[in-house]
Order: C-alpha cells, then sequence, then structure tokens
C-alpha cells in the first residue's frame, strides 16, 4: 500500500522481511521473487530551458502606453459629457 497524501489515515508498517512500499516506488532492487517490479516513467532528461522570443521594441510600449492613455481620456470625458446630460434632462422635468 503506497502512501497516499490525500487519505488521512496511516499506512501499515511493513514487516521486517518485506522492502517497504516506498522502496519499490524509488526504484530500489526487490529483495524477493514475489514483488513485482514496477513500471515507471522513464527519468526525464536534463532541462532544456527555451530561448525566450525577442522582445517587444521601446518604440511599441511607448506608443500602446500613449494610445491607451489618450483612450482612457476620451472615455472619462464621454462619461462625464452623458452624466453631465443626464442630470440636465432630470433637472428640466
Amino acid at each position: 500500500m503506497a502512501y497516499d497524501p490525500q487519505a488521512n489515515r496511516r499506512r501499515p508498517k511493513p514487516a521486517e522481511k518485506d522492502p517497504a512500499p516506498v522502496d519499490a516506488l524509488l526504484g530500489d532492487e526487490p529483495t524477493g521473487p514475489s514483488v513485482a517490479p514496477t513500471v515507471e516513467d522513464p527519468p526525464p532528461g536534463p532541462g532544456v530551458t527555451p530561448t525566450p522570443a525577442d522582445p517587444v521594441p521601446d518604440s511599441w510600449v511607448l506608443s500602446t502606453g500613449m494610445g491607451a492613455a489618450v483612450g482612457a481620456i476620451i472615455g472619462l470625458v464621454t462619461l462625464r459629457w452623458l452624466w453631465k446630460r443626464s442630470r440636465r434632462s432630470s433637472v428640466a422635468e
């Protein structure tokens, strides 16, 4: 019985003659023929770090930021104009 972190119970202690279940998971050689070898995924190869993509040019970052700022200002002015217009129409009634 292998260790299950999801289960809230203790696993039984292995007998002295039997290898611990963790030993089978770690890849130790079984001591007796009664223990079947486990089939596991092969160990991962050496880590390969992918090359990073080319960074965005600073001019694009600046122009996008300026465009967002201008769009935000236009949006705020439009909302203010609509809010004042709705207040004028409700006061006139």
